[in-house]
């Protein structure tokens, strides 16, 4: 073998290297993505995602959030951004609970897993709320 045909093959075998590492590093994530949560429900019923990660996007229905603070238990419903209630999706957080999470306004984010009756979320995040303050004039 030459020494060129040496540094083709040689170089060839760093660019898949570094090619399977990019895929195999995307692929694992997992949530990379959020669902909305009308996308969410019908993953859960129709395509039966129990017990898969999930981050899911939407906002709390007004007048459903439950906390018990000696337990940080957070339940509460989630409904989409946008677009009708009829489209409910129950959360049970066991962590302290955001200041911000009942302005009526505010956006949330859930990572978790479905375990057939509720969504279990890991995370909660909860979207700056500056974002829905009046400007000062």
């Amino acid at each position: 073998m030459n020494q060129r045909t040496k540094i083709l093959v040689g170089s060839g075998i760093i660019v898949i290297a570094i090619a399977f590492l990019f895929i195999s590093a995307f692929a694992s994530s997992g949530t990379s993505y959020s669902l909305q949560v009308d996308e969410a429900v019908y993953k859960i019923v129709y395509e039966n995602a129990v017990d898969q990660k999930m981050r899911i996007e939407g906002r709390v229905l007004p007048g459903s959030i439950s906390w018990n603070a000696k337990a940080l238990e957070l339940k509460f419903i989630m409904i989409p951004i946008k677009g009708s209630e009829k489209t409910q999706l129950p959360v049970v957080y066991n962590d302290v609970k955001p200041d911000n999470l009942e302005h009526p306004e505010a956006q949330i984010v859930v990572e978790g897993k479905y375990d057939g009756k509720v969504f279990q979320a890991d995370t909660l995040l909860v979207k700056c709320p500056s974002k829905y303050e009046k400007k000062q004039q």
